[in-house]
């Protein structure tokens, strides 16, 4: 039986996939001022964390700091070239603050850094607080980040807490020319807003919140709305590092500004 379909010319294929633009991606959504990175609109495709890597031809390509299936590589937060698929997928790590712009320098001393006077701990509250640090001192990661609950003590009636949670892909800002994509976030602790069931918003706030075309930006998973501080802990037990988490929470930052955008 002859085929029923044929190769698209190189103009029609460009068509094809300018119109699957238009129709995907609102306007507007173009990130990081003129660049060509856009935010993703795929889904997460395995239980990894992990998408949009380039595929190596044969197991000796493995870069070191990877992972392997196969005859696909994966780069993890930790490995040393992973800051380069931040840099290329438009995030930058200012570890010194001199690429700080000076109006977002000014915001994060007038509220991030002002001085606040807090009360002090009562023995018992310490006591608490050094017990659990000393149950998970060598425990894994999961375990770890349960010290943040009460080293970070919320007004539950104002916010709610998640974590461990993969997030939402579409706001990933994405460099369709680099073969590496940025780890999806599964941020360790977050809080934002209360959804539906909690909040007190009115009905047409929620009702834009929570619309199918804005959902992934506002509600990264089922925990909270505007996720707006995130956590990531590491544990020494099972070799948990700086780096990785200063990685880890690079991507989830992106995501979260991109959303805002």
């Amino acid at each position: 039986m002859p085929s029923l379909t044929r190769p698209l010319h190189a103009d029609s294929r460009k068509s094809v996939v300018d119109s699957w633009l238009e129709q995907t991606i609102p306007k507007g959504m173009i990130s990081l001022e003129g660049s060509s990175i856009l935010p993703t609109t795929e889904l997460p495709d395995d239980g990894m964390s992990l998408r949009d890597d380039a595929s190596t031809s044969a197991s000796s390509m493995i870069i070191p700091g990877s992972t392997s299936t196969g005859t696909s590589e994966r780069l993890i937060t930790s490995s040393p070239l992973f800051r380069s698929t931040l840099k290329m997928n438009g995030v930058h790590i200012d570890n010194f603050g001199t690429k700080t712009p000076k109006d977002i320098e000014e915001l994060v001393t007038k509220h991030i850094r002002r001085k606040r006077d807090s009360p002090r701990l009562g023995s018992e509250e310490r006591d608490e607080i050094t017990s659990k640090i000393a149950d998970s001192w060598d425990k894994p990661e999961p375990m770890v980040s349960d010290i943040s609950s009460c080293l970070f003590p919320v007004d539950l009636k104002k916010v709610s807490q998640g974590g461990d949670t993969l997030w939402s892909t579409q706001p990933l800002p994405r460099n369709p020319e680099y073969p590496h994509g940025l780890v999806t976030p599964k941020t360790d602790r977050h809080y934002g807003f209360h959804t539906a069931l909690k909040s007190s918003w009115s009905p047409t706030e929620l009702a834009a919140a929570s619309h199918p075309s804005v959902r992934p930006y506002s509600q990264p998973t089922n925990d909270n709305l505007f996720s707006l501080f995130l956590l990531e802990v590491k544990s020494e037990a099972t070799g948990g590092t700086l780096y990785a988490a200063e990685s880890q929470l690079a991507g989830s930052g992106a995501h979260r500004v991109q959303s805002m955008r």
